[in-house]
């Protein structure tokens, strides 16, 4: 089960890549810059996968995606934030997303942006089927310069 579970999250994600290639070479010319991370976990209870794209388009548009996928019986939810870099060096939020799904939550969204660093905070969370909190795990993306 864990290994079905763990291909088609592979496929989705892969799927992703290639449709958010697809889609900004069509719509918006050739992509700029494309970073995508993919954690497959062992040391966790229910979490089995942790993922994030961020693509930088043409014209300032930035296609954020992120999933999270767990074991069958648990519920596995995604925040995604997408933050800009502050002359300080710290970082705001300037945009939230996020879902849940059963076993699994995959986003995409897009986002315009000015001249700038960018990078996404992931919050990947697992629960239990009454709700309870198994695993709250905290990821970062590439960052990215406009």
């Amino acid at each position: 089960m864990k290994r079905k579970t763990w291909s088609q999250s592979i496929a989705i994600i892969l799927a992703l890549i290639f449709c958010i290639g697809s889609i900004s070479t069509f719509a918006a010319g050739p992509i700029e810059e494309t970073h995508v991370i993919e954690e497959i976990i062992d040391e966790y209870v229910a979490i089995i996968l942790c993922a994030n794209v961020l693509t930088l388009n043409a014209g300032g548009r930035l296609t954020c995606g992120a999933s999270t996928d767990t074991l069958p019986t648990y519920t596995a939810e995604v925040k995604m934030e997408l933050q800009k870099q502050n002359t300080n060096g710290t970082w705001s939020t300037i945009k939230t997303w996020s879902g849940s799904g059963k076993a699994g939550i995959s986003l995409v969204y897009d986002w315009y942006v000015v001249n700038g660093t960018y990078r996404l905070q992931l919050t990947h969370t697992s629960r239990t089927s009454s709700g309870s909190l198994v695993e709250n795990v905290i990821k970062y993306s590439k960052t990215v310069v406009y």
